[in-house]
């Protein structure tokens, strides 16, 4: 049986992949959660997927190689590998550009607050399952326990599975959605208040969707710190990420 280019490029990312998996995570992650060899095995399985059945592009006469898509892949599969085989088909573009992009159109600055001034931003998750990254700052992240831009970007992907972007990703059951409310609700007020935790970033204070993004960040980047200070929402998101980094 002959092999398609598709499957072909398959095969070169899971070796690749097998090959480097490890030193494609953001600074620190690998060290909060050890993976056994199945776990491994449906990593580099996913990411090589994700390289392959979806679109990448590069933007602003960037030029993206199979490092970087490997990268990216490593991190969005990372994120989800807890969670239901099907969490990222709703994917369709990655587009990758060198560095800050430039958005134009209404967007929200504050909770309830829209602007039309252009917004510079380092990721973005467009309309239709399109994903932007900032290069520069995916690079950054490897190598300082400052977050993952992917992390980020893939966690608004998971919160608009159910067709709403609101924080709230889609629970298992209403029994995880009524605890998974009552225990970010507190939380996110005390945000806005400007008297939230200090291991969560005050951008989380933008709306609900972005305070999501940004604690599935510190979870997995800083889960110990999050553990230490705000333990139900760390538990929280232990529940819906079936993981305890």
């Amino acid at each position: 049986m002959f092999e398609t280019p598709r499957k072909r490029r398959r095969l070169h990312f899971e070796e690749l992949l097998n090959q480097s998996w490890e030193e494609r995570l953001p600074y620190g992650v690998l060290e909060s959660e050890q993976l056994n060899s199945e776990q491994v095995r449906l990593l580099v399985d996913t990411a090589a997927w994700l390289a392959t059945e979806k679109e990448w592009e590069a933007t602003q006469g960037f030029a993206i190689n199979a490092e970087m898509v490997a990268t990216i892949a490593v991190q969005a599969s990372w994120l989800v590998l807890g969670l239901p085989d099907d969490a990222l088909n709703d994917i369709n573009n990655v587009i990758v550009s060198a560095t800050t992009m430039t958005l134009t159109g209404e967007h929200m600055i504050d909770e309830g607050v829209a602007s039309r001034e252009p917004q510079y931003v380092l990721g973005h998750t467009g309309e239709g399952g399109d994903i932007y990254l900032a290069w520069d700052e995916i690079e950054d992240g490897l190598k300082h326990p400052r977050g993952s831009v992917v992390f980020h970007e893939f966690a608004h992907r998971l919160d608009d599975l159910d067709g709403v972007s609101n924080g709230t990703p889609p629970m298992q059951s209403n029994e995880q959605l009524e605890r998974w409310v009552s225990v970010c609700t507190p939380v996110y007020k005390s945000i806005v208040a400007g008297r939230g935790p200090s291991c969560i970033d005050e951008y989380a204070a933008t709306n609900p969707a972005e305070f999501f993004a940004v604690v599935s960040e510190v979870f997995f980047c800083e889960g110990p710190a999050l553990n230490n200070e705000v333990p139900k929402l760390y538990d929280a998101l232990s529940d819906y990420y079936r993981r305890r980094p």
